[in-house]
């Protein structure tokens, strides 16, 4: 995989371009990390880069590795929201945003877990941990690990190439509240990694 004109070169890549998109980025500060909470990646694609959303991102990667890319990198994407790190506001001018195909927080019903859209997840894709807003305990899709490995491969990449020094949750950023990618993420881990192994 690689970078062209700042668009993504690969054999897992597919471009479902966003029209909408037109304003250049102003700098490379930071790669911010969400999850998509839709159905799947197609679908969380296809709506983010559609005309009448006021949403977007620069890629999506599904479970299974796959990127959907929708905003070439020298654009800015819709996906901070009313945002800030440290001085800086409005923080779509600044980063790259990848939205992880994951549902997010689940609920537990008759035993069965369930999306807010009532799909049901398998047991073996659930963990429980502590939601960061209420501080009680419920139910995560985990992220497998073919998705976290394309975006190792992917962040690397980015950072390389645009000079990013920073990966951030949307939640790290979030002035509304945003709890993305949440705590199944192994945020920590992450960032040790790709810090570790950047320019590798």
């Amino acid at each position: 995989m690689n970078i062209h004109e700042g668009n993504l070169v690969g054999a897992d890549v597919e471009y479902i371009w966003s029209k909408k998109n037109k304003t250049p980025m102003e700098g490379y500060d930071n790669i911010i990390i969400h999850y998509t909470a839709g159905y799947d990646a197609l679908s969380s694609a296809k709506y983010l880069a559609n005309d009448t959303t006021n949403v977007s991102a620069h890629v999506v990667i599904s479970r299974d590795g796959k990127i959907y890319q929708m905003v070439d990198f020298g654009t800015q994407a819709w996906h901070t929201g009313r945002s800030q790190f440290k001085s800086k506001l409005h923080l779509n001018r600044y980063s790259i945003g990848i939205e992880l195909e994951n549902y997010g927080p689940l609920t537990i019903h008759e035993g069965k877990y369930i999306t807010c859209f009532n799909k049901e997840v398998p047991e073996e894709e659930v963990v429980e941990m502590m939601h960061p807003l209420t501080r009680q305990n419920c139910f995560w899709q985990i992220f497998p690990q073919e998705q976290l490995y394309k975006l190792k491969e992917l962040c690397k990449l980015l950072m390389k190439t645009y000079k990013c020094d920073r990966i951030l949750g949307h939640n790290e950023i979030s002035l509304t509240g945003k709890i993305d990618p949440g705590p199944a993420f192994p945020m920590d881990q992450f960032k040790k990694f790709i810090y570790t192994h950047r320019y590798r």
